[in-house]
């Protein structure tokens, strides 16, 4: 782990511009074994929990409903209130396959009405 912190080091002290976590495990192992790594490799890590996004879902109150490190999880187990609650979102805070960093800072929060639930 330390020769892949201060590669990522040595190349933002470079210029080189930060990139997302997967890309930078993508360069890193690349070099190692001086050859290309297949996505679906990388795919399959089973990263350490530190190294996993930690999600929180909260109510409008600020009261936590769910929360961990397994999305898939969250999206099961919230999935349908979710869906109704988004459904009705503001068209624009949504968006699928980035890439990079490319739409400046996320706001603090999002205030929307929920929608009744059926």
């Amino acid at each position: 782990m330390t020769g892949f912190l201060t590669e990522c080091e040595k190349r933002e002290a470079g210029g080189v511009r930060r990139e997302a976590f997967a890309d930078a495990v993508r360069t890193f192992v690349q070099r190692a074994v001086g050859a290309p790594v297949a996505t679906e490799m990388l795919e399959s890590i089973d990263y350490p929990p530190h190294l996993r996004m930690n999600y929180r879902v909260t109510d409008d109150a600020g009261r936590e409903l769910a929360g961990g490190r397994d999305l898939a999880a969250l999206k099961a187990q919230l999935g349908q209130a979710a869906q109704l609650t988004f459904g009705k979102a503001e068209p624009g805070i949504e968006r699928d396959n980035i890439r990079s960093w490319d739409f400046g800072d996320l706001p603090q929060e999002i205030s929307f009405t929920a929608a009744a639930a059926s």
